[in-house]
């Protein structure tokens, strides 16, 4: 699952999600399509959570990763001195 948090020129919240609805597996020379079970209200919550604590760890290494790429960044008499 992927949160998008920016669209093109506005704040538009979205999700993207893989749902698979089954499988095609070879039989008797044939494909056939086996489709899955619908899945129960706890494993539905259980994956909601699971990827909500996946979002919120990814979002703290993009900040920290932010700050640490702001704070390095060379002084502008650097840039100049360099020609």
């Amino acid at each position: 699952m992927l949160i998008q948090r920016l669209g093109s020129a506005n704040l538009n919240i979205h999700l993207h999600c893989l749902v698979f609805e089954g499988v095609y597996r070879i039989q008797k020379g044939a494909l056939k399509f086996h489709s899955v079970r619908t899945p129960t209200t706890e494993q539905l919550t259980s994956a909601f959570d699971c990827s909500a604590v996946r979002q919120a760890h990814c979002s703290l290494l993009t900040a920290q990763a932010e700050r640490r790429f702001a704070s390095a960044a060379l002084p502008m008499s650097f840039i100049a001195d360099s020609r």
